[in-house]
């Protein structure tokens, strides 16, 4: 009887629960094979930066989580930080595709470089971080994956521009990089696709991510899966439903870890821009009408008859604005953006939501970029007086994004005069001509041209043909030098024709690219000193020497001391380093005599001999202008004596 109940029990509940765990036992079977074999790749948000592993950055293979292909996948600024925060850093990380990047410029052009240049001028005193995790090409999914690792970071705050992309992105709707999956899968897949080693196997055998991709095409024309959506179709929908799922679970993450989200409204350029796609031109002799009532009551129509009409919306906005009625011109261009098929231009209801959940979330704080684009156009419509194409902001543009984003977070966290402001910001010619290079490249593919072709305007282009500046940008731009080498690369052109202004713009950028590294600070010294600006390279060589006493710091900063007169200073300085085995004794024992000789109060009376010799200790040190100028003093007293002659003549060979 006990057997018979004992077999029941099996047959009904053990055995079927056996069956039912077998599957999964092999799963998990197979997946800690893969992971004792080390198969697959975890391509983490931040590594540690490979030439010092103090600081972090963001993994230059990060784009590789979010592309479908690894081949288009995108990379981004890399900007350093600290792996250990300090009680005296402000630390903000910038999200966002390109705009945030900074296309077509990158680097210092992009306005989180703009915006850390700001801050670090208005408050000198505090240590700033902008960190910008951008990566061109992603939508608001790939935004909610870098929060986790963000978080770990302890930014003080996080800013993000983002939202053009949501339909031709990464994770877009209509996006051929898209696995196409409800939204809480999506979120799913994303958060373990790189996690669980037997979902890459199946990735890798079914989509083979790491295979060339095929065909021609710009990264916009290859992104696009569906060319037209209709206005509030059911995919259009699904953009906007997208982002607002995803914006609401960023903001609700950073709350739960108390971290303040700076949310900027979207830009698009509506008066310059023609739609991209439009359903056929209805308005013919509508459009010849001067009469705004007329024009209007086209436009209310055609609103009514045709939603994907976007080239008679453009056209009337045009008629309207050259009758001089900017208020209707805009509501006309602003739906002629709206009903552009191809949706490379955020719609209007993305910025209605940021406004919303910037009020339901008390962390959000509404950035009105958008509002500060319109009050710097025309009319308060937005066009290529700001933006360079559809959505790109030009250098004016850029600048303008950064101010916006720092008045917010000048009243959130410093509570600073809202009209303080920052000198007129500098950037460096290789960054706006490489960005010329790719704009232009740019408008003259699809979809700016109807064309089945990819047209690169600069492959025959002879590089003998051009100065140095422009040779330098073009093989930056053709990928044969990378930027930081094509930025040294001008330093030393601009040092060598003594155009020593733009030499220091460039040794900026490169601190600001690496502001770790000793070699960009010690280039800045070296412009400075070369514009005699004493007061300002002294301070660099100090910092230089409080990590590591090279000789050139060494013999930088007794040269600043010379000619800022610190006759103690020097001697302290000789003091400090005099052990140093890089540098020859025989320059700390000049820097001892020249010390000792200015800070004699009699020197006046010192023989004729121990003041020429004193002339030699500044030759030897590298100073001989300043030896030749004692010797001019010492013939005041002794004119026409052969042994200052012989002086003049020894100190000219000196470097």
């Amino acid at each position: 009887m006990k057997e018979d109940k004992s077999n029941s029990f099996n047959r009904k509940f053990l055995f079927p629960l056996i069956a039912f765990s077998l599957p999964f036992l092999f799963l998990l079977i197979i997946e800690g094979g893969l992971r004792l074999f080390g198969y697959g790749d975890a391509f983490p948000v931040f590594i540690e930066d490979i030439e010092n592993q103090d600081y972090l950055m963001m993994n230059p293979q990060l784009g590789n989580r979010y592309f479908k292909y690894y081949a288009m996948a995108t990379k981004g600024q890399f900007d350093v930080f600290k792996k250990e925060k300090t009680e005296e850093t402000f630390r903000f990380f910038v999200q966002g595709a390109s705009s945030v990047v900074g296309f077509p410029y990158a680097h210092g052009l992009s306005f989180p470089r703009i915006l850390e240049r700001q801050l670090k001028e208005q408050f000198p005193n505090k240590e700033i971080e902008v960190v910008n995790m951008a990566l061109a090409g992603i939508t608001s999914q790939a935004l909610l994956d870098q929060v986790p690792a963000i978080v770990r970071q302890k930014p003080d705050a996080v800013l993000i521009y983002a939202g053009h992309n949501e339909y031709y992105g990464t994770d877009g709707v209509a996006s051929s990089q898209s696995i196409q999956m409800p939204s809480w899968l999506k979120n799913w897949y994303q958060r373990n696709k790189f996690k669980i080693r037997l979902i890459q196997l199946v990735r890798n055998i079914t989509i083979q991510p790491t295979r060339p991709v095929e065909g021609k095409g710009t990264m916009m024309e290859r992104m696009v899966a569906q060319r037209t959506i209709e206005l509030n179709s059911k995919k259009y929908k699904a953009g906007i439903q997208q982002f607002q799922n995803n914006l609401q679970q960023i903001l609700k993450k950073y709350k739960k870890a108390e971290i303040p989200v700076l949310v900027g409204s979207l830009v698009s350029n509506i008066k310059d821009q023609e739609p991209f796609i439009s359903e056929p031109g209805r308005l013919e002799e509508e459009l010849n009408s001067d009469s705004k009532e007329a024009l209007w009551h086209a436009f209310e129509e055609t609103k009514e008859k045709c939603s994907g009409c976007a080239e008679d919306f453009y056209k009337l906005g045009q008629a309207l604005l050259e009758l001089k009625d900017p208020d209707l011109a805009k509501k006309a261009f602003q739906s002629a953006k709206e009903a552009d098929l191809l949706r490379f231009r955020a719609p209007d209801t993305l910025n209605s939501l940021i406004r919303q959940m910037s009020t339901q979330f008390d962390n959000a704080v509404y950035v009105p970029v958008l509002e500060a684009f319109e009050a710097q156009s025309p009319n308060g419509m937005v066009g290529t007086e700001l933006l360079l194409e559809h959505v790109h902001p030009n250098i004016n543009g850029y600048q303008l994004m950064a101010g916006s984003f720092r008045k917010s977070i000048n009243e959130l966290f410093f509570e600073a005069n809202e009209s303080l402001e920052v000198s007129k910001d500098t950037y460096i010619q290789l960054d706006s001509l490489y960005g010329e290079m790719l704009i232009h490249r740019l408008k003259m593919n699809w979809p700016f041209v109807d064309t089945f072709e990819t047209v690169e305007p600069y492959s025959k282009l002879e590089l003998d043909s051009l100065d140095f500046l422009n040779k330098t940008a073009l093989l930056y731009y053709r990928d044969e030098i990378k930027w930081i080498e094509a930025s040294v690369a001008c330093f030393d052109y601009y040092m060598q024709t003594r155009n020593y202004a733009e030499a220091n713009k460039y040794a900026d950028a490169l601190i600001q690219e690496i502001s770790y590294k000793e070699e960009p600070k010690t280039m800045k010294a070296s412009a400075l000193m070369a514009m005699e600006k004493w007061e300002e390279a002294l301070p660099i060589f100090r910092e230089l020497l409080t990590s590591k006493s090279s000789a050139q710091a060494i013999n930088g900063m007794a040269h600043c001391l010379v000619y800022l007169k610190d006759w103690e200073g020097l001697k302290k300085h000789s003091s400090a380093h005099q052990n140093n085995q890089t540098i020859n004794p025989l320059f700390f024992k000049a820097l001892h005599e020249i010390s000792n000789y200015e800070l004699n109060p009699a020197q006046g009376d010192l023989p004729m001999n121990d003041r020429i010799n004193i002339s030699f200790a500044y030759g030897y040190i590298g100073l001989p202008r300043v030896g030749r100028k004692l010797l001019d003093e010492l013939e005041k007293v002794y004119p026409r004596t052969k042994e200052i002659e012989n002086a003049r003549r020894r100190l000219s060979m000196m470097r």
